[in-house]
């Protein structure tokens, strides 16, 4: 992603937000405190029925990780209100554009 236009990254990120299903993501903490963490009826992580799959042994941990994926309509919309908007590198940025495209970053696998 080292080539794209800061544009081209943040738009590459709101494709991959909005790529997600839509339903909402929930946690399913088992008797052991493990927790399974569903989109819609989908496990993405976790598999409530079998044994040893992957889950997370934080609660704390799948509920930030639920609320995230709760939240990736809302951050994709404003990721997209930058849309149309120039941004450049080699001049001034305003601090919400480079939280922006830090974060466009981060949800494109690369360096914030």
């Amino acid at each position: 992603m080292a080539d794209l236009t800061p544009a081209e990254v943040i738009h590459a990120a709101v494709a991959k937000l909005r790529a997600i299903e839509p339903a909402p993501a929930r946690a399913v903490v088992d008797s052991r405190g493990d927790a399974n963490i569903f989109i819609g009826d989908a496990p993405i992580v976790g598999c409530p029925d079998c044994d040893g799959g992957p889950e997370i042994e934080t609660p704390e941990l799948a509920e930030t990780i639920v609320a995230l994926l709760n939240a990736r309509e809302r951050l994709a919309a404003w990721l997209a209100s930058w849309d149309g908007v120039e941004v450049r590198l080699s001049g001034p940025m305003s601090e919400d554009c480079r939280h922006a495209l830090a974060i466009a970053r981060a949800i494109n696998g690369g360096a914030a």
